[in-house]
């Protein structure tokens, strides 16, 4: 920390103790990250899940999905639970938003199936790699 604000790199980390991800800072402005391990989620605006992809020892590895910009935040009632003592409520439930591909990858390279899904949510193409290279 320089004057407050982070400044050069910092580590972050898992509950395990793993290396989480590298961050540089320049005056609290991030310059750059690198991810490790863990599965990394990013967002749109209003909390949309944009990617899921997950890192081991800062390669992505297995199973990634990136959605599309769409969906609508709605509140779900959910009933009492008189034998548990716990009472009825609402929750923020995400309704409609859509995958827009998926796939894995295995050490840092597509592998396997590549699914491509329009708006709609209906399967556009699929595609096949080996260790990166479509076939």
């Amino acid at each position: 920390m320089r004057d407050g604000v982070r400044d050069g790199t910092w580590f972050y980390y898992n509950e395990d103790g793993s290396l989480r991800m590298q961050a540089l800072y320049r005056r609290g402005e991030l310059v750059k990250e690198k991810r490790e391990n863990g599965t990394f989620t990013e967002h749109y605006d209003e909390d949309r899940i944009k990617s899921e992809v997950t890192y081991v020892k800062g390669l992505r590895e297995g199973r990634f999905v990136e959605y599309h910009d769409n969906g609508q935040w709605v509140m779900e009632k959910v009933p009492a639970d008189e034998v548990r003592g716990v009472p009825a409520f609402e929750h923020r439930v995400l309704r409609g938003q859509t995958k827009k591909i998926e796939g894995t990858y295995k050490n840092d390279r597509l592998h396997g199936e590549v699914k491509e899904y329009d708006e709609k949510g209906r399967l556009l193409k699929t595609r096949r790699y080996v260790d990166g290279v479509e076939q």
